[in-house]
């Protein structure tokens, strides 16, 4: 099992926590949520099975959790989870099955659902690089 990753993250003058972790080897699954006052707004799960046999096994899914938390961030940085945050979605939540049932979404949004299985785009900017530059803006708007 890897640490994972914890970030507090300020948005729209609340802050945000987003947690991702490693279940274990004997379970192969990363899990990333997004939290509010101890509330679960958004979880992200992703087996990382197929990598078990590999010999860079680790860093390969080092990567993959890291890629996995950094997105959550960038997500709730581009205001993807604002009508959740607001509370103003009018349809109820579900799990998403291309996630492993565990990412929750609003139901009947086919383009979110086909942009949510394209494979992520690794981005050449670090997570620190990500947080800086949104925390900059934030004091800039001050």
């Amino acid at each position: 099992m890897l640490f994972g990753y914890n970030t507090n993250i300020p948005y729209k003058g609340k802050m945000y926590h987003v947690q991702t972790e490693d279940t274990g080897e004997d379970r192969h699954t990363l899990i990333t949520l997004l939290y509010y006052e101890g509330a679960i707004l958004r979880a992200k799960k992703a087996s990382y099975a197929d990598l078990l046999r590999l010999p860079d096994f680790e860093s390969r899914v080092r990567e993959m959790m890291k890629e996995q938390h950094k997105e959550m961030l960038k997500s709730l940085i581009a205001g993807k989870f604002d009508e959740i945050i607001l509370g103003t979605a009018d349809k109820p939540l579900q799990a998403d099955a291309h996630t492993g049932g565990a990412a929750v979404t609003p139901p009947d949004e086919p383009e979110k659902a086909a942009e949510r299985k394209e494979p992520s785009k690794k981005s050449s900017r670090s997570l620190d690089d990500i947080l800086l530059e949104h925390i900059s803006r934030k004091v800039k708007d001050r």
